[in-house]
């Protein structure tokens, strides 16, 4: 699998009565085989504040790029997809669960997870073993 980009975003209400604000988006982009595919996750933004329990990362953003800096936000589906590729068949994963969001977080390998994502910011892709 070729990671290609990973990126996400804070939801903002569309409707007035709509919950979308309590929400972000993460996207993955990857490569299988020759067929390109992409990964949302949608998880509760409250999550967030969990950052400095799962990751080593102690501030915003986590990595501060050449081309652009990566929040928490942009590496939640690139995180669920290196902890389970099975999810590489998905196209979306909602997480409303905070043992199931931290769950992916456990045991993940930060210092790879910190090359990837400086390749990624220099513009390269990044194979990952399955």
């Amino acid at each position: 699998m070729e990671i290609l980009e990973c990126a996400g975003l804070e939801l903002e209400k569309e409707k007035s009565n709509s919950p979308e604000d309590l929400f972000n988006r993460s996207s993955v982009s990857f490569k299988e085989g020759n067929e390109e595919k992409r990964l949302h996750v949608v998880y509760l933004r409250v999550f967030d504040e969990l950052m400095r329990e799962l990751t080593p990362f102690m501030e915003h953003p986590l990595y501060k790029g050449t081309t652009r800096n990566f929040y928490f936000y942009d590496i939640v589906a690139l995180v669920c997809l290196l902890k389970d590729s099975s999810l590489s068949k998905r196209k979306r994963l909602y997480l409303n669960s905070q043992e199931e969001f931290s769950a992916y977080f456990k045991n993940l390998d930060f210092d790879s997870l910190k090359q990837t994502i400086k390749r990624l910011d220099q513009g390269q892709s990044t194979i990952v073993n399955r």
